[in-house]
């Protein structure tokens, strides 16, 4: 896979599936794309020119697709990393309000002992 697919679709078959579909669409496209005709110097030139620009303009795309896949993957990481964050704070409260719990019911106790002795 591309480095550029994000960390939790590399292992989704049909992820992987629709990626390999994807690139034997575009590398089809690729192969029977028309050239244009290179029959004189100018024509070369103006060839070469637009293979140029048709390349800068997939450099930038890929650029683009590569930092939303890093973007993606960390926003992923960081969604996971609060939700696990929100857990034991929660986690925390409910210990802590059981503790305080068990405290009052301990003084309760102990004061219910001390009126049955008395």
């Amino acid at each position: 896979l591309p480095s550029v697919s994000p960390p939790h679709l590399q292992n989704d078959p049909r992820f992987r599936a629709l990626l390999a579909q994807t690139i034997q669409t575009a590398l089809l496209r690729e192969r029977t794309r028309p050239s244009p005709p290179c029959d004189t110097l100018s024509s070369c030139r103006r060839a070469l020119s637009l293979e140029r620009r048709r390349s800068l303009s997939l450099a930038l795309r890929l650029a683009e697709y590569e930092l939303l896949a890093r973007y993606s993957s960390c926003s992923l990481h960081n969604d996971m990393e609060a939700d696990e964050e929100a857990r034991m704070n929660r986690i925390r409260r409910w210990v802590g309000r059981k503790e305080r719990e068990m405290a009052e019911e301990k003084g309760r106790v102990v004061m219910e002992l001390e009126r049955e002795e008395e």
